[in-house]
């Protein structure tokens, strides 16, 4: 895998919609890892401007073992984000900041991010994002009168779709669909046809405001990777549309195309990426939260093509080919996805009609998993046929300062040869201060049971893998 960490910098975003009941995505104003009101939710003064700032941490310490040798970071297979073989068991660092100025109709938006803390790391300017996104919001919420309204986001933002979970992209934290990553805008809609039945949709169009140059002799490892050519002008068109039904359940439709046309020297191809697809997500229900997906992506000469938008692990068309077709691949070939995600919490279950709200003792269970089929006729093609990652989890919470957790993955690159296959049993401590609270200090390790052929991740991938890793993870969202 070539140097795919360093795409990560200028990519890392996300979105904004303020509807977020009748939202085809997670809604996208709130940060990774928790809640966020939009100022338009707690304003009934359309001239009353306020202030808010949210925002979301996690920093974790992790330590490889090999023997009795200890290091960090660890040398693991699962440990790079734009890796197929991602499972955020052991995530990297991720920190977030939402500044919002508005009321119920208008609000601009500043989002500051960063994939490394400075101070106990290096200074690693790629990490360090600055200002992610940049944007401002109109909503309308009675653009229909009393059945529905309108959102008109406008600048350099993300929307996200085909995400697993409520309030994120689930335990693989990917998306099915994509993650939009451009300059542009996105219109989202609501329309409540009965009581019981809503619908809703979103259109977007946008275009990379730049992309990386390529220099020749100029790779460095503090530079961002800029692809195997000179990345084109690259252009997105995506729609949406679904039904909202009743109060915890959507289905939809995906339509998200990439592409250029802009190529006009020799040896120059241009290059689309089109991915379209339908889901299923059920929120809240007495009998747990689900989600199953289905994407079907064709690429075509992805080379070129810039990253606006992410799917399956994969920012740019060049990650795209190294992660399905293989580093010297065209990169052309068609990519079948089944994504899915099951959660059960024996408290909401019991407590029903009456809502929980993780104010008592709970014990959920949850069960994920992943499948690709891969088809290329290029020669060249050196991609497994089908991958697949399954997982499952338990989590228990007795106490309100205590939560116990235990999680599986088996990840299979090439499900040809196990030898490329790895296990990942991963027990862990779960402190907070009260149930349902918004933060966490997670201990835990991972134990590693690897194939004969796994290597580690990029940066580490010439390195012997870990077998052991130990963690410790502070989170809070606000």
């Amino acid at each position: 895998m070539v140097k795919i960490a360093r795409t990560l910098a200028p990519l890392l975003l996300l979105a904004a919609r303020a509807h977020a009941d009748d939202s085809l995505g997670v809604d996208p104003t709130r940060p990774r890892g928790g809640a966020l009101l939009h100022p338009s939710d707690d304003s009934d003064d359309s001239d009353g401007y306020k202030f808010h700032f949210h925002g979301f941490l996690r920093v974790p310490m992790l330590v490889g073992l090999q023997g009795k040798y200890l290091h960090s970071p660890p040398q693991i297979p699962d440990g790079d984000y734009t890796d197929w073989r991602f499972t955020n068991v052991n995530g990297g660092p991720w920190t977030e900041l939402w500044f919002q100025y508005g009321n119920g109709t208008v609000s601009a938006n500043v989002v500051i991010a960063a994939y490394d803390i400075t101070d106990a790391s290096y200074r690693d300017l790629l990490s360090q994002l600055g200002i992610a996104q940049s944007f401002v919001t109109i909503n309308s919420p009675q653009a229909f009168g009393d059945r529905g309204g309108l959102t008109w986001n406008v600048g350099a933002f993300s929307n996200r779709y085909g995400t697993a979970a409520q309030y994120d992209a689930g335990k693989y934290d990917t998306y099915l669909f994509g993650a939009t990553h451009v300059g542009g805008e996105t219109v989202s809609g609501y329309y409540e046809l009965s009581p019981s039945l809503t619908l809703a949709i979103d259109h977007g169009v946008g275009a990379k405001m730049d992309v990386t140059p390529l220099v020749p002799g100029l790779e460095a490892p503090y530079l961002p990777y800029p692809g195997d050519v000179q990345q084109g002008s690259t252009l997105l068109h995506h729609a949406h549309v679904g039904l909202v039904i009743g109060d915890h359940t959507t289905v939809a439709a995906h339509y998200l195309t990439e592409w250029t046309q802009d190529a006009r020297l020799d040896g120059d191809q241009d290059g689309r990426v089109t991915n379209v697809g339908a889901d299923v997500k059920v929120i809240a229900s007495k009998y747990g939260d689900a989600y199953l997906g289905y994407s079907h992506i064709k690429s075509v000469n992805p080379l070129r093509v810039a990253g606006a938008f992410e799917a399956i692990h994969s920012f740019e068309g060049w990650n795209l080919r190294d992660n399905y077709f293989g580093p010297d691949a065209t990169g052309t070939g068609t990519i079948d996805t089944v994504l899915a995600q099951y959660s059960f919490s024996l408290a909401r279950y019991l407590w029903a009609p009456k809502e929980f709200d993780d104010e008592g003792p709970d014990l959920v269970f949850a069960a994920f998993g992943m499948f690709n089929h891969v088809a290329s006729a290029d020669p060249a093609f050196t991609g497994a046929p089908t991958k697949l990652k399954v997982g499952g989890e338990v989590t228990y919470t007795p106490r309100k300062w205590l939560g116990l957790d235990l999680r599986y993955d088996l990840v299979q690159p090439d499900m040809r040869d196990r030898d490329y296959s790895f296990h990942v049993i991963s027990p862990s401590a779960i402190i907070h201060t009260a149930y349902g609270s918004n933060e966490e200090i997670v201990v835990g390790f991972s134990h590693y049971v690897n194939g004969s052929k796994v290597v580690p991740a990029y940066p580490a991938d010439l390195l012997p893998t870990d077998t052991d890793v130990l963690r410790c993870t502070a989170v809070m969202w606000w």
